[in-house]
């Protein structure tokens, strides 16, 4: 029942209740959250920076997006709008965060470097890589995502020239590679099951 706007990247809220929505408007944009019946969006970031790519922490009660706010990196924040956004991790070259481990990690990728990582939100821990391959400038591992279970990461690459979908073991990301698309594949996502 919403009313037609440039809305992109839409993401449920664990309950399915509410829907985070990046809309792209001439003047800027921003985060908004929307109630799933009844179509009513609330703008939860302002300002002159752009904000993006939003997903849902694990419990429902934080926002997770890229940003650039003095620094260019992943930002979170309360979803129903209460408090101001933290900085996660710095993001120089860009990061858009996808997906969060069955303990609380989350995960995200390093758009330039194509590194998808690893980051304890309030640990104080540095951020690592999963090592997908020993040799990874050659390739470009984008947009992982996990599944339900948290037993198996899908994700896109170009590890074999062109753009496929393949699919690991998690965390013993090593142990397996599997190709899953054929002629391309892009944007891997998870059913519910």
């Amino acid at each position: 029942p919403a009313e037609p706007r440039p809305y992109r990247h839409p993401r449920v809220s664990p309950d399915g209740t509410r829907i985070a929505v990046e809309i792209d408007d001439p003047a800027n944009t921003d985060i908004w959250i929307g109630d799933a019946r009844r179509g009513a969006f609330t703008r939860l970031t302002s300002g002159e920076q752009v904000d993006s790519d939003p997903i849902w922490s694990p419990d429902g009660s934080r926002i997770v997006y890229s940003s650039v706010r003095g620094t260019e990196g992943l930002f979170w924040q309360p979803a129903d709008g209460s408090g101001r956004a933290e900085h996660l991790v710095d993001g120089s070259s860009g990061v858009r965060a996808t997906t969060w481990t069955r303990d609380g990690q989350l995960v995200y990728e390093e758009l330039a470097g194509a590194d998808i990582r690893l980051l304890t939100p309030g640990s104080g821990l540095p951020p690592r890589v999963i090592p997908l391959f020993d040799a990874p400038e050659f390739f470009n591992e984008v947009l992982p995502a996990l599944s339900p279970d948290g037993r198996w990461l899908a994700y896109q690459s170009t590890e074999s020239a062109d753009a496929e979908v393949y699919l690991r073991p998690f965390p013993d990301v090593s142990s397996l590679r599997r190709q899953v698309s054929v002629g391309g594949g892009f944007a891997p996502l998870w059913s519910a099951d």
